[in-house]
């Protein structure tokens, strides 16, 4: 189903819109039945209680603007089932989550919920033949997918540690996806990285520094397994090789960097990686010095550049997409030695 510019620009705006009213809906909805992330240890930044639930008004933003156009476009029963393909296991996963913020899970049991997404997503794209770079090998295809779709929805819900951080990287994220669809003509790739876009900046009205609402597991668990499934869905036609495989690595670098700095610093301070603590990238800007709105400003900074390499690579007819993974790969490789010099701790 081909979409004008016009259709684009009209789903990222609608999803915008549903988000920054419905949030602050949802703000006080979290206060009355008392859903706050409260400081109550070391490992929280902010002075005071802070509501949940800002994951919601993502979600409800994403689920109505894609059902909506859907329906006022060309509401086929195959255009539903691609769509529910991505938004049931999302939604899943963000009530999930919403358990989570309520009863604090233990990590095998968040962890069991999100392989469970993981099994259902990878067979969902791949018996559909919607898997961009498959291996032939419907076993390795599945496993590699669940394995990714896993530690994406990990890495997004890591990245949801600082007001505008995770909010912010995933509008970041869904508009590389936008872009790199566009360039690939997959449209349905291309309108789903719109509508999350808007609804992340829609939730960034409120999640801005100082933030007056968290999204949550809720919403860091439904963005996470929607921005894993974008990606394997990606197609990049002109690149041959392993290279296409940096594509949507790219898009999704700042997570990534985020989640491979931890773990690495924790396992080598003897810390499991599944505790929370001030050890992430953005923890580690602030001790350089930055305030919080530089610290998160820099990340968005560093995943443009990533996503602008993305965009390079799958360009068609670059004769340079190596050369740019390449770019990539050392880019990457020295951020993480950077980061891991800088302490973990105060």
């Amino acid at each position: 189903m081909k979409i004008d510019l016009i259709g684009y620009f009209g789903l990222f705006v609608a999803s915008l819109i549903i988000a920054a009213t419905s949030t602050p809906l949802f703000r006080n909805l979290a206060v009355k039945r008392k859903i706050l992330d409260t400081p109550n240890s070391e490992r929280k930044i902010q002075r005071t209680a802070v509501p949940y639930l800002g994951g919601f008004g993502i979600a409800l933003a994403v689920v109505a603007t894609t059902l909506i156009a859907i329906t006022i476009s060309d509401a086929s029963t195959e255009n539903y089932l691609l769509a529910l393909s991505v938004l049931a296991p999302a939604m899943a996963l963000g009530l999930i989550g919403f358990i989570d913020d309520k009863k604090h899970l233990t990590p095998l049991s968040r962890f069991i919920a999100q392989t469970f997404a993981g099994v259902f997503t990878a067979l969902v794209l791949i018996l559909t033949n919607t898997v961009g770079n498959p291996t032939s090998y419907l076993v390795l295809d599945v496993l590699l997918t669940i394995v990714w779709i896993v530690g994406i929805c990990n890495a997004i819900n890591f990245f949801d540690n600082m007001d505008g951080a995770a909010g912010g990287i995933s509008a970041l994220a869904g508009f590389g996806f936008a872009v790199i669809g566009l360039q690939n003509d997959q449209y349905l790739v291309a309108a789903f990285g719109l509508v999350l876009s808007g609804a992340c900046i829609g939730y960034l009205f409120w999640n801005w520094n100082p933030a007056k609402i968290y999204m949550g597991d809720a919403g860091a668990l439904f963005i996470g397994i929607i921005l894993a499934a974008l990606a394997v869905r990606v197609d990049p036609v002109s690149v041959n090789g392993a290279t296409a495989f940096f594509v949507p690595i790219c898009v999704l670098a700042l997570p990534i960097l985020d989640t491979t700095t931890v773990v690495i610093d924790r396992l080598r301070r003897g810390v499991s990686p599944f505790e929370g603590g001030l050890d992430h990238l953005s923890h580690r800007l602030r001790r350089k010095g930055m305030s919080v709105r530089q610290a998160v400003s820099t990340l968005y900074l560093l995943e443009s550049i990533s996503i602008l390499i993305g965009f390079l690579i799958n360009m068609r007819g670059n004769v340079y997409d190596t050369k740019l993974a390449i770019l990539e790969t050392i880019l990457g490789l020295s951020l993480l030695i950077w980061f891991l010099r800088i302490p973990a701790q105060d």
